[in-house]
């Protein structure tokens, strides 16, 4: 089989470096291997990263058929989680070796080249309902499956409409009256929203809303130094796109709104979803050599991850000096 230059690897976690880990399934054989597993065929490796998570009693199976290139997954226990998103890594092949048709497996840590947010409600449709059958005359007990009613693999999505966010980018970058090298630009967007979905897993906030602050929260911005107002200018334009590029309810706009208008002032929130979108950005202030403080992080994720991040610049952002509250604040406000 001859090796592509790249393959494709699902999961539920957004990590830096993908670790070998034994698999689950049904080839005995190969499920004893502890690697990294990939595969060339980009649907098939999406399907692994949908955020299928236990139902009300704790179970979880599921089962996948690769028919014509499209999956076909069937929920024997446990819920398509509409509220959360997976990612889709793309792998370097170099240190992987085929297991079959499908797959390809590393034996040694992989760096991702990139990846991509898989929205379940793009893939709803992969979701069947479990019907075996034989049909007379088919000895090979061939399974024939029907499509499933939603509901019942389905966990309620709290932000129920799907956004473009691929059209939402290009049209609020292209808006963007900074340069490509700003700090508050489309690069910082990116890594809020990762930063946002990674505290996401942990706080369970609304991811729809964390991604939509991550584009709107700076869009607006006019110089790069202290910009009072651009945070407001932000959810001003997003109530101006609202209906046509996107769309959300009431609440869930309400809390984009606050999360955008007050995110430079330095508050915490006990609302979860907005105090991640506040610790996403406040987590990326690195890019203008401020350490993360603990202190004004809203979540207990985001305080650890402040702390880790302290701790791998050698210090911890607290020991600056009695006035770093107000020094972090000083330079968070222009930043």
């Amino acid at each position: 089989m001859k090796t592509p230059a790249y393959l494709y690897h699902g999961t539920q976690s957004l990590v830096a470096r993908l670790e070998p880990r034994p698999a689950r399934g049904a080839d005995a054989a190969n499920d004893r291997l502890c690697g990294v597993y990939a595969s060339q065929e980009r649907k098939y490796a999406m399907a692994f990263g949908l955020p299928i998570v236990p139902d009300e009693r704790g179970g979880l199976a599921w089962s996948l058929d690769y028919v014509q290139r499209i999956p076909r997954i069937a929920i024997h226990a446990g819920l398509l989680d509409m509220t959360r998103v997976g990612y889709l890594y793309r792998v370097r092949a170099d240190t992987f070796v085929p297991l079959g048709d499908l797959q390809w497996v590393s034996y040694v840590p992989v760096v991702p080249q990139d990846y991509e947010v898989i929205d379940p409600a793009e893939c709803v449709q992969w979701i069947a309902a479990r019907r075996t059958s034989r049909r007379p005359g088919h000895a090979d007990g061939l399974r024939h499956r029907r499509r499933a009613v939603a509901s019942p693999v389905l966990a309620p999505r709290r932000t129920a409409r799907r956004i473009d966010f691929g059209r939402l980018w290009r049209r609020v970058t292209a808006q963007f009256r900074l340069t490509e090298k700003s700090p508050h630009g489309p690069d910082h967007w990116r890594r809020v929203e990762r930063m946002g979905l990674r505290l996401a897993t942990r706080t369970q906030a609304d991811v729809a809303v964390v991604r939509l602050f991550a584009v709107f929260h700076d869009c607006r911005r006019v110089n790069d130094a202290r910009d009072d107002g651009h945070g407001a200018r932000g959810a001003d334009f997003a109530a101006s796109l609202r209906g046509r590029l996107f769309d959300v309810p009431d609440e869930t706009f309400e809390r984009l709104r606050v999360a955008c208008t007050l995110h430079t002032d330095g508050f915490h929130h006990e609302d979860p979803t907005i105090g991640t979108c506040w610790d996403a950005d406040r987590l990326d202030l690195g890019r203008v050599g401020v350490v993360p403080d603990p202190r004004f992080m809203s979540t207990d994720a985001g305080r650890q991850m402040a702390l880790d991040l302290a701790g791998r610049a050698g210090r911890r952002s607290a020991h600056v000096g009695h006035d770093a509250g107000a020094t972090w604040l000083r330079e968070y406000g222009a930043f």
